[in-house]
């Protein structure tokens, strides 16, 4: 009896232990409503980045009028941010998603300073017809300048986007997509598929003095190694000269093929001693030249975001150069010079295209390839805070003037990337400047000699 007794007791006292455990509720620290805290377990290894929980903060429809897309929630820390699409850009209705994601690791290299979380942009797809312009708030430490960013978490680099205004409160940004560059690469990549379009964005910082402490910030692109043999003289389909589609054509060869098939200079060429003989490479110039409708809409975006106002030229050159320094990248720039007036009195500028592939901020001096002088070192000045006017032709064969206005526009914030690999096939397999509207035309060269019959050399 006393056993039973006993064992009954210490049932008893097993009883309450296990219900005092039970019933323990632990300590929780009051909640605050404008905060929400990224668990310590929930994180994503992102290539080269190390993020917390996806948060979305936006999504709003746009129909083909555009309109603004805006991030209105106070706990975010991108709480304002806004993207504005220009009436037109896109000829279907698209649904923008804003989500942000704390950066927890960045391996990303020393000189990458996240101001802000990683910011992803999803849509529809493709390039916009018309810029759209990327309002971000930011903290701008002291002393420093802001860069903007794609990240791409396929190949882990970054991209260069171009800034269009910066203040310490906010920078402002410009491009035609929200695409990675892996996504690029896929040209059919469409709306609808399984994989939405989406650009992963980083704003980061860098110091001023430690930009202007660096003798020279290069790239790997050479002029005479990287740049074409050829001089942008025009052709039958690009009349006015393809200094454009020459630079974008010599940046997609050095990023998307150099590491596997050479240097692009004599690449192509029948008769590495004659640049005429150089058809393919001409070709695939001017088509590309003309695929990126240099006189009609991508004319107009340029017209409307030349940065005019020299006062931000010093914004242009540490934009330049810090980008340059973070991916180690060649990046393309624009030049304007005024030429002439609308029948409205708006003003008309004529332009011209150029890489930029080294840069020292404390010398003052962006080092360029020109395309009128394949192989040949060129440079753009700056002194007293502005660019001093680069003297060049708009082709190699018409007279040069001064361009005062220098633009950057990066590598495919603003041109589409992805249509340029399609020409390279057809340059490969001899059919470029074959197909409609891009054609140029077989001829055929007699040689009148009165002594003998007339000879024939036929050219396609």
């Amino acid at each position: 009896m006393k056993i039973i007794s006993r064992f009954l007791f210490y049932l008893l006292v097993l009883g309450v232990i296990l219900c005092l455990t039970a019933c323990d509720e632990p300590d929780v620290a009051p909640s605050d409503e404008n905060e929400t805290p990224t668990p310590i377990n929930n994180t994503t290894d992102l290539g080269n980045l190390k993020i917390g929980a996806i948060v979305e903060v936006a999504s709003t429809t746009l129909g083909t009028q555009g309109g603004t897309v805006k991030v209105s929630q106070s706990n975010s820390q991108v709480n304002g941010m806004e993207i504005v699409v220009a009436s037109g850009s896109f000829t279907s209705s698209q649904n923008f998603k804003i989500s942000t994601a704390e950066i927890i690791e960045n391996k990303l290299g020393a000189n990458v300073n996240p101001i802000t979380p990683l910011i992803s942009i999803s849509y529809g797809g493709g390039y916009a017809n018309g810029i759209m312009e990327i309002k971000v708030p930011i903290k701008l430490p002291s002393g420093h300048t802001a860069l903007g960013f794609y990240y791409d978490p396929v190949s882990g680099k970054l991209e260069g986007i171009p800034v269009h205004a910066l203040s310490s409160t906010s920078i402002t940004l410009l491009t035609r997509h929200f695409m990675s560059a892996s996504q690029l690469k896929r040209a059919g990549l469409k709306a609808g598929v399984a994989e939405p379009n989406k650009a992963n964005i980083i704003i980061t910082s860098i110091s001023e003095s430690f930009l202007n402490s660096q003798p020279v910030i290069a790239s790997g692109f050479k002029p005479g190694t990287d740049d074409w043999e050829f001089t942008n003289y025009g052709s039958y389909i690009a009349t006015g000269g393809h200094c454009a589609g020459q630079n974008m054509a010599a940046m997609w060869y050095y990023f998307e093929k150099k590491a596997t098939s050479g240097s692009l200079y004599n690449k192509f060429s029948d008769n590495p001693k004659l640049w005429q003989d150089n058809a393919r490479g001409y070709k695939f110039c001017s088509v590309i030249h003309n695929d990126l409708d240099w006189v009609g809409k991508v004319a107009t975006f340029f017209d409307k975001y030349i940065d005019k106002n020299q006062e931000l030229d010093k914004l242009k050159l540490l934009t330049i150069a810090g980008t340059m320094l973070v991916t180690g990248e060649p990046q393309g720039i624009g030049i304007y010079h005024l030429d002439g007036a609308r029948a409205d009195g708006t003003p008309i500028y004529a332009g011209h295209d150029l890489i930029c592939y080294q840069v020292s901020v404390s010398g003052g001096k962006l080092y360029i390839s020109d395309p009128n002088t394949p192989g040949i070192d060129q440079s753009i000045s700056f002194t007293n805070n502005k660019f001093n006017p680069y003297i060049a032709k708009p082709n190699g064969n018409a007279p040069a003037t001064p361009y005062p206005y220098v633009t950057y526009y990066a590598k495919t914030a603003y041109i589409e990337w992805n249509r340029i690999g399609k020409r390279y096939d057809e340059l490969l397999n001899n059919t470029i400047g074959t197909a409609a509207p891009n054609t140029f035309p077989s001829y055929t060269i007699w040689v009148k000699d009165e002594s003998t019959p007339k000879s024939e050399i036929v050219f396609s």
